[in-house]
């Protein structure tokens, strides 16, 4: 079974590695991933050995929760409403611990002399304790009983230290106390974790606008009667009523009236695209002007827009490379922490005597609180979700963070011909009559229709579009590697090849014979049309390139990048399509084997390779890819085998992924730097580091304020993601 729950509970990215640690060695879990920024957690487990209460009930005593319950039987399940009670009470808990702390610190701050005021302060740090305050101590004592730590141990410790020293201190005499310290500590850590998820959730936001898509109520004619339904009740070969500016609720096909519908929230693509009878359509897009009557194929769960959904939700609970290590980093950072703290004590006492332990317990309080790994859990992971999503609103799809991480480096790009740089469909590009043409194209199309062929099949679509009727239905024979043929009635018309022309003796015009070299030197299939012994049509078939593919070749190879056509068409239709797509490094021919041979032969040359492909055929080389990208209209083999599929197999978009891969790994790169840099200048300047040169000792409140900084500025650099050009 594999499973997505929300989890409440979650403060830091160490909660995130407990859980992922403690779930790990659990009977009948196979893999297990935390999202320590939406707050979910993914698992793989064997149903048949623990069930999904199961599973909840194993990191309940973290006090961490899992919610099982389905969001469709329990709307309060949903991951949105978890996030949003959570994101509440979290609001709530900082508005009280603000509240009460703010007299604590005026109390400390200028009337530290008063006894009365020490009284009060002890009175209301106490009630943060045990309200605000709480679930930090709640939590850190649930942990530490099996064995586990996360940022509620750092402050619960350094706020327990200050609190309870305060009152010895209150209770036998002394005016020496904290309780400001420890009252404002709780606010500033509260407070920086609201705007921390408040801008969290702000990164999951690409999920949200793509959900929002879908209508919820959808106007379909069943026994003749126009019905209102919900999403889930509609059914594919519904008729659906899409009226003017509103959202398209299935995939299907347009079977009455003609629009312009806006695609750009799936493709990326900014102009409307005109849709009339006959047309594909897709969940999600703005039917702007006309009223469509939509033949509904695919809907619910099947349509692409909730496919894109899954994937990305999929995508956005997967771990880059980075945050693995960070995860390695934050696990065992807590403890390294509180060694620090004890070490930080213990040479204050050592270098300075026993008249310095208020100085000393100073130091210890502020590099418990200032050293939580917050920041560090936080850099990568909020990147990589931002990343995601931005992906989706431009066309392309993220199975994984580790693809999107890759694609950065990738200098090789390997691209399939068929389908990826061609439409992957034959066209009629040229055709050329003799004699009546309506009279000929008749013929001709009532002898193509009768073929199975997809040249004929191609002949029939055009003629069609040029407004040409076949005459009526006729028996034809169909001679294999030749063509087909109708001698009945007096007539003889064929059609196929040059050779079947040729074995029937029949006479081709010099026009024809020149028209014929031209267009075959270009690559093109031909397919010859004879009525009674005279060749009377010519047409040219091929699958044409994609209109975007020479812009799109031209900008990635100017953004550094090698493109290599991979294809197994013979050598003359392959150097046609590739010089037309601006590819000069062409091999043809190629076996699925090759094209796999191919990928490991520039993988040991030390390249970083990235391959398009559409089909079975390309489905072993993606595998073996370090980035592997499927075109959204192939095989859904290549597109379950790659890491990134644009959507509307629009290569023009890969471009703008890739300068968007570059843009979160710096962006990764940035708030890795910036966590251990603040690690590594404030845990010294913490622990007294500048007290014997300056005299100036760090306040464990300035600290709670720096380490809550730290977590939202590497919140909001990632977000950054969300408004940054690709295109």
């Amino acid at each position: 079974m594999h499973q997505t729950f929300p989890v409440t509970g979650i403060t830091c990215a160490a909660c995130s590695v407990s859980i992922e640690s403690y779930l790990g060695k659990t009977a009948g879990v196979e893999q297990v991933a935390v999202n320590s920024v939406d707050h979910t957690v993914t698992i793989t487990w064997n149903q048949d050995v623990i069930s999904a209460d199961g599973l909840a009930r194993a990191v309940a005593p973290l006090g961490y929760g899992i919610i099982t319950a389905s969001p469709e039987d329990y709307p309060e399940a949903d991951p949105e409403v978890v996030r949003h009670d959570e994101l509440m009470k979290l609001r709530d808990r900082t508005r009280n611990a603000i509240v009460l702390a703010v007299p604590v610190f005026v109390l400390g701050m200028f009337f530290h002399h008063f006894v009365i005021g020490h009284w009060i302060s002890a009175f209301l740090t106490t009630i943060i304790i045990f309200g605000p305050g709480a679930d930090f101590f709640r939590n850190a004592l649930k942990q530490l009983r099996y064995r586990q730590t996360g940022m509620d141990t750092l402050v619960a410790l350094s706020t327990g230290i200050a609190w309870s020293y305060s009152l010895i201190a209150l209770f036998t005499g002394s005016h020496q106390v904290w309780f400001e310290s420890a009252a404002v500590i709780f606010a500033f850590v509260l407070l920086g974790k609201y705007a921390e998820d408040r801008a969290r959730s702000s990164s999951a936001s690409a999920i949200k606008k793509l959900m929002s898509l879908q209508p919820s109520e959808i106007t379909v004619i069943r026994n003749g009667q126009e019905v209102t339904l919900n999403q889930k009740e509609v059914q594919p070969f519904d008729r659906v009523i899409v009226q003017p500016a509103a959202r398209i609720p299935v995939d299907g096909k347009v079977i009455r009236g003609e629009s312009f519908v806006d695609e750009s929230m799936i493709t990326g693509e900014p102009l409307p695209v005109e849709k009339k009878k006959g047309d594909q359509v897709k969940a999600g897009t703005l039917n702007q002007m006309g009223n469509l009557l939509i033949l509904a194929e695919k809907t619910g769960d099947g349509t692409l827009l909730a496919q894109i959904v899954r994937v990305v939700k999929q995508a956005q609970s997967t771990k880059a490379p980075a945050q693995k290590l960070a995860d390695r980093i934050s696990a065992i950072f807590v403890p390294l922490v509180a060694l620090m703290g004890l070490l930080t004590f213990a040479i204050w006492i050592i270098i300075g005597g026993i008249e310095v332990w208020q100085q000393a317990l100073q130091a210890t309080i502020s590099v418990l609180i200032i050293a939580c790994p917050c920041a560090l859990g936080l850099a990568t992971p909020t990147a990589i979700m931002a990343g995601i999503g931005r992906a989706a609103q431009a066309g392309v799809l993220v199975r994984d963070a580790e693809s999107l991480e890759k694609l950065a480096s990738a200098d090789v790009l390997l691209v399939d011909k068929t389908g990826t740089l061609t439409k992957g469909h034959p066209e009629v590009t040229h055709l050329e009559m003799a004699g009546e043409d309506e009279e000929v194209a008749a013929a001709f199309l009532a002898l193509e229709q009768t073929s199975g062929h997809p040249l004929a099949e191609a002949i029939v679509v055009y003629l069609k579009e040029l407004g040409y009727h076949a005459y009526e239905a006729i028996e034809t024979t169909t001679i294999p590697g030749r063509g087909v043929a109708y001698n009945q009635k007096g007539c003889f018309w064929l059609a196929g090849n040059r050779l079947f022309i040729e074995s029937e003796k029949i006479m081709i015009p010099s026009s024809f014979i020149e028209l014929s070299e031209s267009w075959s030197e270009a690559g093109q299939s031909l397919v010859w049309f004879a009525m009674d012994g005279e060749v009377k049509a010519l047409a040219a078939v091929a699958d044409p390139l994609r209109d975007e593919c020479p812009d799109a070749i031209d900008l990635l190879q100017r953004l550094g990048m090698r493109v290599v056509m991979l294809t197994g068409d013979n050598e003359a239709s392959a150097v046609v399509a590739g010089r037309a797509a601006g590819i000069s490094d062409i091999h043809a021919s190629m076996l699925p084997a090759d094209k796999s041979q191919f990928v490991r032969e520039m993988k040991q040359q030390g390249h970083v390779v990235a391959m398009a492909g559409d089909g079975i055929n390309d489905a072993e080389a993606l595998a073996l890819a370090d980035v592997s990208i499927a075109m959204g209209t192939g095989s859904d083999i290549a597109m379950d085998v790659a890491g990134l599929t644009l959507v509307h197999a629009n290569l023009a978009v890969l471009a703008p992924a890739i300068r968007l891969s570059k843009l979160t790994h710096s962006t990764i790169r940035q708030n890795l730097f910036w966590a251990f840099f603040y690690n590594l200048i404030c845990i010294p300047v913490a622990a007294g580091l500048l007290f014997p040169f300056t005299g100036f000792l760090l306040s464990p409140m300035i600290a709670g304020a720096a380490m809550s900084l730290s977590s939202v500025t590497v919140v909001s650099n990632s977000l950054r993601l969300k408004i940054r050009r690709i295109g």
